[in-house]
């Protein structure tokens, strides 16, 4: 059912979760004796009883015992090299597992602490838990450091910014039809604390603007803000709470003040840019669920002035005909020429239509539905 639904086994987050289950049911058949692959029968036999009520089951049977069976076949080779790694330990006269070697067992092989316990049971030895704990607590150490060292939500905190909305409510984006807007100047927030290379960079925040926040992939507008006292130098744009749009500016004139009307304009070539690229993630989505099959889902994506990259569920890598027949597909859409239509419709209509969600997107009961030509149709926030 996860696999079905896109997830497929993975180190991180629903994937291990996934993985972990897989990986006891292995477990329990290689301590039955069972050297056969055993999940791709279990696959089969969950695709027969489930079909009428699930009939996407059926259909992606073949994917999903495909999954199942590379899964278990390397998971098979872990169990085998973990075993004689841990027969070895005990060979050497060990009265327990030493807790960097159940460590190494985890992190490098995958191998889970619950088998290396349970093979110590069956050999009747203990594994040193103590230093296994030890050593996990050092990575997650090191994780949070990582962590640290990315860096917050910005000079004004969260507190800020809901201050902001709460005065005078979310943005309104006017950049589906406009490359410049007049606005208000609602606030002007300083960049407490930031780096030598940020001076004179301000946080602006606007009634109305054109550009588009970063948001469903597709990066934050650049340009430039206008007022009768100051310019400032827009060099991005993102949502540090939700409905409100933060322009990060470097003021290269003047000042700008709280009040001010204020021209806003983005920089028209590099969104032009931007619009193509997106188009062209919803064009290769479409393709590739074509070439590989409609179990391919969107797992998330950059769209850039620059390029694109798209990420997506798949279970193995693509083929050199596979790419190329990926490729042949998108460029004779392009080719074609034929026309984007955008609108705005129910979700029940949407989904009616086939429409499919990108990843990451929140969706109301009203939805921008985006149709690339007469193939590709998708609800997307974006611009195209």
């Amino acid at each position: 059912f996860l696999i079905n639904d896109g997830i497929y086994p993975s180190n991180e987050e629903r994937g291990y979760v996934l993985r972990r289950l897989m990986r006891r049911a292995v477990r329990h058949a290689y301590q039955l004796g069972v050297e056969r692959l055993v999940l791709p029968d279990l696959v089969g036999g969950v695709a027969d009883v489930m079909g009428d009520a699930y009939p996407e089951m059926v259909n992606n049977r073949d994917v999903i015992a495909g999954i199942a069976e590379r899964e278990e076949a390397r998971f098979r080779q872990t169990l085998a090299a973990g075993s004689g790694m841990l027969d070895t330990e005990l060979q050497s006269g060990a009265k327990k597992i030493s807790g960097p070697l159940a460590f190494k067992l985890h992190d490098t092989f995958g191998f889970p602490i619950e088998v290396t316990r349970e093979i110590g049971e069956e050999r009747g030895v203990e594994v040193d838990m103590a230093g296994f704990d030890a050593a996990m607590a050092e990575q997650r150490q090191r994780a949070r450091d990582a962590r640290k060292a990315g860096g917050g939500d910005g000079p004004g905190g969260v507190e800020a910014y809901a201050a902001v909305l709460a005065e005078h409510g979310p943005t309104e984006f006017t950049g589906y039809s406009e490359h410049e807007s007049h606005a208000v100047v609602l606030a002007v927030l300083e960049r407490e604390g930031a780096a030598e290379n940020e001076a004179g960079v301000v946080e602006v925040f606007l009634s109305r603007t054109p550009f588009y926040a970063e948001g469903g992939g597709q990066v934050g507008d650049t340009g430039v803000i206008v007022t009768s006292t100051g310019r400032a130098q827009v060099i991005d744009t993102n949502a540090p709470v939700g409905g409100l749009h933060r322009h990060v500016a470097r003021i290269v004139e003047g000042e700008i003040h709280p009040g001010q009307d204020a021209t806003a304009t983005i920089d028209g070539p590099r969104r032009e840019s931007i619009r193509r690229n997106h188009t062209g993630t919803h064009l290769l989505h479409w393709a590739l669920r074509e070439v590989l099959g409609k179990h391919v889902k969107q797992q998330g994506s950059l769209v850039a002035p620059e390029h694109l990259r798209f990420d997506f569920s798949h279970h193995g890598p693509l083929t050199a005909e596979e790419i190329d027949q990926v490729e042949t597909l998108v460029n004779d859409r392009v080719l074609d020429d034929e026309p984007v239509r955008i609108y705005e419709t129910s979700k029940a209509e949407a989904e009616k239509s086939g429409a499919i969600a990108f990843f990451g997107d929140k969706y109301g009961e009203h939805v921008r539905v985006v149709e690339a030509g007469g193939r590709s149709v998708e609800l997307c926030g974006g611009t195209h």
